[in-house]
């Protein structure tokens, strides 16, 4: 099993489509990073404090029509609101980070259904399954060193990359940004998104490799994932109760950690892992059941 496992990892990191996969990440995480860092611009906190404070006391001197009749209190107050909507902060705040670390789970998990797809399918489509299988006949055994070869890769890939993407704020915060903000806690939701992230990944990257697997074929995995996304997408948008139901209303609960969130009403964080991890299952026996079975040729 170690040999066939090591194989497997060998395979699964020498495939053109992994590194160029991966080529592709680092070049979107570089993009993104200068793109924040030249969204922002760096001010001190008193400077913006002055700009507001300023604003607020124009307001406050010549209130605007809907306000002008309230009190003196509740004009303040008004104006405040006013300073700060009208002054927007040009910094970059770290703290923000996991909103970034969020989007990019997108791109962690579309990674991860290419190369989750590919390591089977790509089998399949060369004909060089045919001489694995001479070699381990047992496929059982060669399923698993496969699942378990694209669980430690996407695994890798998805917390290398997901780390890069927030270290490739770091700039932005340093020059054009600040750290206020930072404490445990965050620190902690940052590290727990990091898994959830990577959770996410590897199952997504098991189903489209019983997809693949079932289908003989890369593009089967890739053609159901768009059909899926393209679905639960409409339905979502017509149907918004039925967000709950989906598995893109479901990873993003999942992802974000909190109870209803991403306007998925009446899912919690428990049942929506639950979820994704019975389908996960679901497809894996499936996958391996009907790949047991298989006429190889």
């Amino acid at each position: 099993m170690n040999r066939l496992l090591a194989s497997e990892l060998l395979r699964a990191t020498r495939r053109p489509v992994t590194r160029l996969l991966v080529l592709a990440a680092m070049g979107a995480i570089v993009v993104a990073g200068l793109a924040v860092f030249l969204a922002h611009e760096d001010i001190s906190g008193q400077e913006l404090l002055d700009e507001r404070t300023a604003v607020a006391r124009d307001c406050v001197d010549d209130p605007p029509p809907r306000v002008e009749e309230a009190s003196s209190a509740a004009l303040r107050r008004a104006c405040a609101i006013h300073a700060r909507l009208e002054v927007e902060d040009p910094r970059y705040h770290l703290v923000d980070t996991d909103d970034v670390l969020k989007g990019a789970t997108v791109g962690v998990v579309l990674i991860a259904w290419i190369i989750g797809a590919s390591l089977i399918g790509g089998d399949w489509q060369s004909r060089s399954l045919t001489t694995l299988l001479t070699w381990e006949p047992r496929r059982v055994r060669v399923a698993a060193a496969k699942v378990l070869a694209i669980v430690i890769v996407i695994a890798a890939l998805s917390v290398t990359g997901l780390a890069l993407a927030g270290l490739a704020m770091l700039p932005a915060a340093a020059l054009h940004g600040t750290t206020d903000g930072l404490d445990a806690s965050w620190w902690s939701e940052v590290g727990l998104l990091l898994v959830r992230g990577t959770a996410l990944g590897v199952m997504a990257a098991v189903v489209a490799f019983s997809i693949a697997a079932i289908g003989r074929s890369t593009a089967a995995a890739f053609g159901i994932g768009f059909a899926i996304l393209l679905v639960e997408n409409i339905a979502g948008g017509l149907l918004p109760e039925w967000r709950r139901f989906t598995l893109l209303g479901n990873s993003i609960v999942f992802v974000v950690g909190e109870d209803n969130s991403g306007e998925v009403l009446d899912r919690s964080f428990r049942a929506s892992a639950l979820i994704l991890a019975v389908v996960a299952a679901v497809a894996l026996a499936t996958g391996v059941a009907v790949f047991r079975r298989q006429e190889v040729r």
